[in-house]
């Protein structure tokens, strides 16, 4: 038996076709009452009024809608993910910063709500269009070596050790609504400072030593 959503995409066909629309509602009300977000009884009310084929119209566009929501947050969710492991993988070197590429050209690159990826490098975003990188990952599928590096001029990827090389300068300039990023904010490890503990005097050897052991002590 076919998905209510693939029932849906069927019924499509014949939408213009108020009497065909109307036994297939009949027909499979159960099915697709949970898709279209009303009752078997509803649905089978709906087959008998005289506006069946714009009210199924309207039913139908707010299904894919929410469909398109639902599938929309998964791949948010999915780029969100991959930013953390992003951070969390990055290996700083004098010039910039080494990322893994599997990362960076696979799951960051989910959403499509969100057509430009932002690295925030030493404090200054690197900005790349999400489609670019997408037509990059397709292209680099045949290299085994590719590494990804990031500055606060550009993201470079290479591969055949280096002999083959792509620079992605940043766009920023072409970004007015931040909404439309995804900003991955990469900061340099903060260095603590050691503390220096003098080992203990293992024994008392001469003057200085008497005379350190009575001031201390």
């Amino acid at each position: 038996m076919p998905s209510a959503t693939t029932r849906l995409r069927e019924l499509a066909w014949i939408a213009d076709d108020a009497d065909a629309l109307r036994d297939a509602l009949r027909e499979d009300a159960g099915c697709l009452g949970a898709v279209l977000g009303l009752s078997a009884d509803q649905l089978e009310k709906l087959a008998t009024r005289d506006d069946v084929v714009d009210r199924f119209r309207q039913l139908v566009a707010g299904a894919r809608r929410r469909q398109a929501a639902v599938r929309d947050g998964g791949r948010s969710q999915r780029a969100l993910a991959a930013a953390e492991r992003l951070v969390a993988g990055a290996r700083w070197l004098d010039s910039g910063v080494e990322l893994e590429p599997h990362v960076l050209l696979g799951d960051l690159l989910a959403d499509a709500t969100r057509p430009w990826l932002s690295l925030v490098v030493d404090g200054r975003d690197v900005v790349v269009s999400r489609s670019r990188l997408r037509r990059a990952a397709v292209a680099l599928r045949p290299f085994g070596d590719v590494r990804a590096f990031a500055d606060s001029q550009a993201l470079r990827l290479r591969w055949r050790a280096g002999r083959g090389g792509l620079n992605f300068n940043s766009q920023a300039h072409h970004v007015h609504d931040d909404s439309l990023l995804l900003r991955v904010v990469i900061d340099r490890p903060v260095m603590q400072p050691v503390e220096r503990v003098l080992p203990p005097v293992a024994g008392r050897k001469g003057w200085l030593a008497d005379v350190l052991a009575e001031v201390v002590g």
